[in-house]
């Protein structure tokens, strides 16, 4: 017995020279070349959300400082989105509400605060540039805001997952109601 690869033309399906032919799923899967049987094997039972009542969406708080933007923005995207349930879909709104303090005392890596810059048209001629310090000291919810919004999907759902993320740049926030547990447990990056 050899196991030299046959390319049947199909790209999904291959043979091997040998007593077992392996297929793709709903061809033949096993049985000899000569005998032709078919096995239909069922296919993986899969989960899909619904909105419903049945989903839940609960409240974490997060303290921004000292965190670095990118770092600390992929772990609340993944909270966002709902990938740390394993009831995730990709095409439901599943994910949890996400508060953010401290927002003006998170920090960047190297010397981007200096060196990188936001642009942006206003319509009228010429084009907008700032630094990541100036708009810092100007809306620093904004920074975070843009850093999570580019990691999102882009399209309605984003959006409305974009909307449950609460940013403020004290340690203050109108949220205790809601009872908000700490967001160490879904940290991928520490400090």
């Amino acid at each position: 017995m050899h196991l030299a690869i046959q390319w049947l033309g199909n790209p999904l399906s291959f043979s091997l020279f040998c007593p077992i032919q392996w297929t793709r799923l709903g061809r033949t899967l096993f049985g000899s070349a000569a005998s032709k049987r078919r096995i239909d094997v069922p296919g993986t039972k899969s989960y899909n959300a619904q909105t419903d009542d049945t989903v839940t969406q609960d409240w974490w708080i997060i303290d921004g400082e000292n965190e670095t933007v990118g770092r600390i923005a992929a772990d609340i995207a993944t909270v966002l989105m709902g990938k740390h349930k394993p009831t995730y879909t990709a095409n439901e709104d599943v994910g949890d509400f996400v508060i953010m303090t401290n927002c003006d005392k998170v920090v960047h890596s190297g010397n981007k605060r200096d060196k990188r810059r936001y642009t942006w048209y206003t319509g009228y001629t010429g084009l907008r540039t700032e630094t990541i310090g100036n708009r810092m000291q100007r809306k620093p919810e904004q920074v975070m805001r843009d850093a999570v919004r580019r990691m999102l999907p882009k399209n309605k759902i984003g959006r409305q997952m974009l909307s449950k993320f609460k940013i403020y740049a004290g340690t203050d926030h109108p949220h205790a109601a809601q009872t908000p547990q700490p967001f160490d447990k879904w940290r991928r990056s520490s400090k």
